[in-house]
């Protein structure tokens, strides 16, 4: 049997030649490789994460060493802290016997000799806390 020539003399290509499948095998290489990567990824994830755990989950979180738990408004400081550097170096934090941030106590009604003094109160995020733990100078009022 011969084999189909093309009328120009030339052998017909495909017809009866198989295909070598050099793209295929590239494709599972490609395919392979990409799966190796996603796992090596995965699995370096993982370590890191069982170190963190290991390293950091002895240690309580720092809001625990200064809240507790108030039904009506969440978490508060407790009272009669004063704590050198729980946010880093020169940042004291310190509450006064109700449990706010400052170096004196409030009364409830406002003085006389203050009349014209008006009182806010800031409730915000703990962010707000990292914030007023920055040093202050002494003429700075709480």
């Amino acid at each position: 049997m011969t084999p189909y020539c093309h009328p120009a003399g030339l052998p017909r290509l495909g017809g009866s030649l198989k295909k070598t499948g050099l793209g295929k095998a590239l494709l599972i290489v490609a395919g392979m490789t990409a799966v190796f990567f996603v796992g090596a990824e995965g699995l370096s994830s993982t370590v890191l994460l069982v170190h963190d755990l290991a390293r950091y989950s002895r240690k309580p979180l720092t809001e625990r060493v200064h809240t507790r738990y108030d039904p009506l408004l969440g978490w508060i400081n407790l009272p009669n802290l004063d704590i050198p550097d729980l946010y880093g170096p020169g940042t004291r934090f310190r509450t006064n016997s109700q449990g706010f941030r400052s170096d004196r106590d409030f009364t409830a009604a406002v003085p006389p000799d203050d009349a014209l003094m008006s009182r806010c109160l800031l409730y915000a995020a703990s962010m707000m806390s990292r914030i007023s733990s920055l040093p202050r100078s002494d003429s700075d009022t709480s």
